[in-house]
């Protein structure tokens, strides 16, 4: 679930601003989803490392802890063994989409 907490704190009163950090999430979705998706399939684990860096601060900045969480531990997958990678990829993949359905919500109702 999205926390507004850290946005609020930032940008205090400046839904505008919030607004603009909502919809960059909403316009970088499709692009992120697709590459990550793409390289999750090919195994390609150093482009997940570079989508999941690129990602963090996003998560972060959204009060999205576990999936932060997760995208940091993308970061290391060379520590991870299989099963990991596996629950870790499918958990992000999940949770990207999740926030995009929820935050596309917040912008009708907004």
């Amino acid at each position: 679930m999205i926390s507004f907490n850290y946005l609020n704190e930032t940008f205090p009163g400046d839904t505008e601003l919030i607004d603009q950090v909502i919809d960059i999430y909403l316009s970088e979705y499709p692009t992120f989803i697709a590459q990550f998706k793409t390289s999750v399939m090919k195994g390609d684990y150093k482009e997940m490392k570079e989508l999941a860096h690129k990602w963090q601060y996003t998560a972060k900045v959204l009060g999205l802890n576990g999936l932060y969480s997760d995208l940091k531990l993308l970061g290391e997958y060379n520590k991870l063994v299989p099963f990991e990678m596996d629950q870790i990829t499918a958990r992000v993949a999940y949770l990207v989409e999740e926030n995009y359905i929820e935050l596309l919500a917040y912008k009708a109702a907004s």
